[in-house]
């Protein structure tokens, strides 16, 4: 009877004690701890560790920091997690994501799907309300979904999320292929309806900054990178573009204004366009002289008389519209400016600035040349391209590399 009482009775209260006593020892959350930190790839600190109910892990103040710097990449108040339907699903109600992390997460997803093991369980996360907190704003992020699971030699990490009044969600999707090798990741996104802060997407893809600081993108972007770089496509519009940091933080010239970029096929291979064609209109701003003078020369567009000269004024215009066609065998140019049929590129107040050009295709290299500072006797040397410059299309023709060493010779002017 005795053995009875014990097997039956002491012994399950006992090691109920001992699970007891050994969670409310530090070392339970520290192993926790580092067990996260192992499968996560970044520093974990809890506040606590409790199972409220069979199979449920609850974890309080859980701040996520990089292993590395200590820089704080995300805190939240409660996160619980469970199997159920042969996944693993993880909830969070709140999440505060710090500035300071932002550009660490699109690579913390990267390794996520690289990492996760061909024969692990799907994983999926709920998120009610997400706090990002940026330089200059506070966005609110709701019903966040994430997914990610093997199917083979593929895996595939899905992301979706609604952007303050918005109810069309965003997705995000990086599928990556492992065989064969060598493995290649490609890219998704989808804005739906909603306009994305350029400053965010920057982390994905670092040039979208010279768009400015309050630009935004709304559209599809498709891109997958192999060993000959990155190739895919877009479409959608780019609004509140800031032409002086598109153009001038970038190039060294004068352009002043706000502009909206709508583009209908975007194409890019080995890492540059392959393919653009849109439109961009801008109203009030201001072009400096040199650039004025570069862009009629190289683009071959007429100034109309009284506007050519040296000098670094800057020209003040009320309209600018043009469609633009690039590819690499050359960029074609129509002003959109007034009414049809379209006398112009620019328009000044008192008329247009500058006509229309010809229409056939200019060498890619003639944009560099309109856009670039001439040399000086102090700098002889023009700049190579900088910024977006840098993704222009390359035409290797040797009747295109001899076109781009010299601009046009026609003084050709538009009168009114």
């Amino acid at each position: 009877m005795r053995l009875a009482f014990v097997a039956l009775c002491l012994a399950p209260a006992l090691a109920i004690f001992a699970w007891a006593v050994a969670r409310a020892l530090p070392g339970y959350v520290d192993r926790y701890e580092r067990t996260l930190a192992r499968r996560l790839g970044v520093a974990v600190q809890l506040a606590d560790v409790t199972h409220p109910r069979p199979g449920v892990t609850r974890l309080t103040g859980v701040t996520l920091s990089d292993a590395e710097t200590g820089v704080v990449l995300a805190h939240a108040p409660r996160v619980s997690w469970q199997r159920r339907d042969g996944r693993w699903q993880i909830e969070a109600p709140q999440v505060d994501l710090h500035p300071s992390g932002a550009a660490r997460w699109p690579h913390w997803l990267r390794d996520q799907v690289t990492q996760f093991p061909t024969a692990a369980e799907p994983v999926q996360c709920r998120l009610g309300h997400v706090r990002w907190t940026t330089a200059s704003r506070q966005r609110p992020l709701h019903d966040i979904e994430a997914k990610i699971a093997a199917d083979g030699s593929t895996v595939e990490a899905q992301l979706q999320w609604t952007v303050g009044a918005e109810r069309t969600p965003i997705q995000l999707r990086l599928t990556r292929t492992r065989r064969p090798p060598p493995a290649r990741d490609h890219w998704h996104l989808d804005t739906g309806e909603t306009a994305v802060p350029c400053v965010e997407l920057a982390m994905f893809v670092p040039a979208v900054r010279h768009l400015g600081a309050d630009a935004t993108w709304q559209g599809v972007v498709q891109a997958g990178k192999s060993t000959d770089g990155w190739q895919g496509h877009l479409s959608g519009t780019a609004r509140q573009v800031d032409l002086h940091a598109l153009v001038g933080q970038t190039c060294g010239q004068t352009l002043r204004g706000v502009a909206d970029v709508r583009v209908d096929r975007g194409r890019f291979a080995g890492s540059r366009l392959d393919e653009l064609a849109g439109t961009a209109t801008a109203g009030d701003g201001t072009i400096g002289q040199p650039l004025l003078n570069s862009t009629s020369a190289w683009l071959r567009l007429p100034i109309r008389a009284g506007h050519r000269g040296a000098g670094d004024a800057e020209i003040p215009f009320t309209q600018l519209a043009v469609a633009f066609h690039l590819v690499p065998a050359g960029l074609t140019l129509t002003g959109r400016c007034g009414e049809p049929p379209y006398p112009s590129l620019h328009l000044a107040a008192d008329g247009p600035l500058l006509g229309q050009p010809p229409q056939h295709p200019h060498p890619p290299a003639h944009l560099d040349r309109a856009l670039l500072p001439p040399p000086t006797a102090s700098s002889p040397n023009a700049a190579g391209p900088a910024g977006l410059l840098a993704l222009m299309p390359v035409n290797d023709s040797e009747s295109a590399d001899r076109m781009a060493d010299h601009p046009a010779h026609t003084d050709a002017t538009h009168q009114r």
